[in-house]
């Protein structure tokens, strides 16, 4: 640490006079073999902290090698004597034109990024739905003030966001609360709702809540998975290990077409996050916290008689809906299967009396269904001078204009790949005019 006497006189000047501060010292992590020897002391502060999946070591580490390849680690840790007591999992995130650094970013790890090895990313949004720091309750204050001491003096950045921070995280709080840094300014905005079902004793308890139309649809619903000559679906979870790799490209294969049926890439269209999605999906296979469950016609057997796919992680008394897909081809989709799946992993949350979490997104399905909604925030912090917010404001102009030429030119493969009777320049034109007319 670059100076400690520094540190205790300038930037501790809210701790009280009983706390000891000797024994609490700060680290900065800058590469990915020390990274790795994190790994055990991680896991016991995410069982100590409040905690989502999204804060686990092999989220994070997984995250790193698929979109963190030019990148610079930068991963804040407090520590008590030997032991780690929080974690910030920063990385720079640098923007760069004809190879020149522009501007730099202060990232979560788990958040969006500018680039990695195969190019600019399409994304908007983090793809880690909650971020936030792990803070042991005891050491709060302590996190605050090593943590302005990195900002200003350890670290080179332009500007520090973080993004899908939770509002009653502590993150979000001692920052919002508390942030005081001469010549820079916090900034937060809203972020992404997240819509939850919270933990009830009885499935009864549940449907009160509903509306009375809202609480027919959940039983009507629920009735085509019961024995009888309502039947329609059944429910499975794919546990077979052996087929777990091909359960999940048919997964993909479903996710990808309804993103086509559009003329867009898709989540999946990018390899970087196909790579995640599988390598991180193994691993949390490995571990039991992936749940992947389908619904199929009551009489046929096999993946590709699927009708939806539901990608579940099931963590820390909480099931994530991470991901969703439906097979808008078949024959039985005008009867809803997607939203017997749902319902029937509701069901199931219910009864280990567990939160279901929709995740980000403020769907209308999800809105009749929740019980309670969470507003996550972004936090920027950046240099408050006048030409220093001009600088921010050509930056986000130059990184728009790249963004929005890289989406047309996806969208031309994507339509290229469809279609191939008519050239594709009039297929390309065709596409246009339909987006127009929506908008008109």
């Amino acid at each position: 640490m670059e100076n400690e006497d520094d540190l205790n006189s300038t930037f501790l000047k809210t701790t009280t006079k009983n706390q000891k501060l000797t024994s609490v010292k700060h680290r900065v992590i800058r590469t990915k073999e020390d990274f790795d020897k994190l790994e055990e002391d991680w896991s016991l502060l995410c069982k100590q902290t409040e905690s989502h999946i999204f804060q686990t070591f092999d989220w994070n580490r997984t995250w790193w090698d698929h979109f963190g390849t030019y990148g610079e680690l930068q991963i804040f840790v407090l520590y008590d004597k030997e032991t780690v007591v929080g974690i910030a999992p920063l990385f720079c995130d640098r923007f760069t034109v004809l190879g020149v650094e522009m501007y730099v970013y202060l990232r979560m790890i788990g958040s969006r990024v500018n680039k990695t090895e195969g190019g600019m990313l399409l994304g908007e949004t983090a793809y880690s739905d909650y971020l936030q720091f792990l803070i042991h309750n005891d050491y709060i204050i302590y996190f605050y003030d090593h943590f302005l001491f990195f900002l200003k003096y350890e670290v080179k950045f332009d500007e520090l966001i973080l993004e899908e921070v939770p509002e009653l995280s502590t993150t979000f709080t001692i920052l919002d609360n508390n942030f005081s840094l001469p010549g820079y300014t916090l900034d937060t905005i809203n972020a992404s709702k997240s819509l939850q079902i919270l933990p009830e004793k009885k499935w009864s308890h549940y449907l009160k809540k509903l509306t009375v139309k809202e609480r027919s649809n959940v039983r009507r619903a629920l009735k085509t998975l019961k024995e009888g000559d309502k039947k329609l679906f059944r429910v499975e979870h794919l546990n077979d290990k052996n087929k777990f790799k091909a359960n999940l490209n048919r997964f993909v294969e479903l996710h990808q077409n309804q993103w086509r049926e559009q003329g867009l890439a898709g989540t999946f269209g990018e390899f970087p996050m196909y790579n995640f999605f599988i390598e991180i999906s193994e691993k949390m296979h490995g571990k039991g916290y992936l749940q992947i469950s389908a619904v199929f016609p009551k009489e046929e057997q096999g993946i590709e008689h699927c009708l939806a796919i539901d990608v579940l992680i099931v963590y820390n008394e909480r099931f994530y809906g991470q991901h969703r897909a439906l097979n808008t081809s078949s024959t039985y989709y005008r009867n809803a299967p997607g939203k017997v799946l749902l319902m029937a992993t509701v069901l199931e949350a219910v009864k280990r009396e567990m939160t279901f979490d929709f995740m980000r997104g403020n769907e209308i399905y999800k809105q009749r269904l929740a019980t309670n909604v969470n507003q996550n925030k972004t936090i920027h912090i950046f240099d408050s001078s006048g030409h220093q917010k001009l600088y921010k404001w050509f930056i986000i102009s130059v990184q728009t204009i790249q963004k929005k030429v890289l989406v047309e030119r996806i969208r031309m493969q994507v339509i290229m790949s469809q279609n191939k009777s008519e050239p594709t320049i009039i297929r390309y034109a065709n596409f246009l005019l339909e987006r127009i007319s929506k908008r008109l």
